[in-house]
């Protein structure tokens, strides 16, 4: 193979690995599966030593970070799936909280439309003695198609985020 072919793949086989160990890391600090790591001598490094406590033996504060358990690849695979079993276990089915806003905005679009159209599709004469009511079917009808399909809209956005919302969370 050529040097450089080599090194290339040396190279993306080191990011993989990293990228694995970071993510194993993370979820595992995620699922509170770590130790406190303490600074030696207590001494203050914001960037090693980010956490701190206080300790009432010695009333000081003790500078410590997170460090996450050391697992074999068979414990973290089975960390792993006891997470997917609580988690698909524990759902719940709320709604998703952008889809009832974009439902309450429809129904409202919808209602708000329909009393403008016929509050300025109404008009009123009056004379000296008498008062004449004119409805303009045309100028509702306007009012009212917009509405529509504004609300019709609204409605098919938040379909689509109920259904991706739905995806999301059987998988």
């Amino acid at each position: 193979m050529h040097p450089l072919a080599q090194k290339y793949i040396n190279a993306k086989k080191l990011e993989y690995s990293k990228k694995i160990k970071q993510e194993r890391k993370d979820f595992l600090l995620s699922e509170g599966l770590f130790e406190k790591k303490y600074a030696p001598n207590g001494e203050y490094d914001s960037s090693e030593y980010p956490e701190y406590e206080w300790d009432e033996t010695t009333k000081e504060s003790k500078y410590f970070k997170f460090v996450p358990i050391e697992v074999t690849d068979e414990e973290y695979e089975q960390i792993k799936k006891a997470n997917q079993l609580t988690y698909k276990t524990t759902k719940t089915n709320k709604l998703n909280p952008i889809y009832v806003t974009l439902v309450t905005a429809a129904i409202l679009i919808f209602v708000s439309t329909f009393i403008s159209g016929c509050l300025f599709a109404t008009e009123t004469y009056s004379g000296y003695y008498y008062t004449h009511t004119d409805f303009h079917f045309d100028i509702a009808l306007i009012y009212w198609g917009i509405g529509f399909v504004s609300g019709i809209f609204f409605l098919a956005l938040a379909e689509i985020i109920r259904l991706l919302d739905k995806k999301y969370n059987d998988n």
